[in-house]
């Protein structure tokens, strides 16, 4: 459908960007790094991107590392370019969540609402499968 072509042209022209041309082209950093920062809200792009199903119903699932945090200030542009749409019908759901610091949560939009939902420790664990040992 268009509509899923345009997020997904959105989500390849974002996760392939050729950070130094780019930012110095488009925003003057002479700085990866920064730009990265600003851009993602993490110091690094994504990696192992891969999209790993799609179906007729335009529910598709996209999976990619970051560095450190979830690419929080990306995922705010992408929901704003689906309420930009105006369409509700559109839902977008970033689930992440970090091994070594033991954190995680999900962020989206769903019917034209935002959220952002820190996740339990039971919550990480079972994102990575994992049973809690106390």
């Amino acid at each position: 459908s268009p509509l899923r072509d345009k997020i997904v042209a959105m989500l390849i022209g974002i996760l392939h960007t050729d950070h130094d041309a780019y930012c110095k082209q488009t925003y003057g950093y002479d700085n990866p790094l920064d730009w990265s920062r600003e851009t993602w809200g993490t110091k690094w792009n994504a990696s192992s991107n891969e999209e790993t199903s799609h179906s007729e119903d335009q529910v598709f699932k996209q999976e990619f590392t970051t560095a450190w945090c979830p690419p929080r200030a990306w995922i705010q542009s992408l929901i704003s370019a689906v309420k930009a749409m105006n369409n509700t019908d559109v839902s977008i759901t970033v689930d992440f969540a970090e091994d070594a610091m033991w954190f995680g949560g999900s962020i989206g939009i769903d019917n034209g609402r935002e959220f952002d939902h820190t996740y339990s420790d039971q919550e990480v664990a079972d994102f990575f499968g994992v049973a809690l040992e106390y």
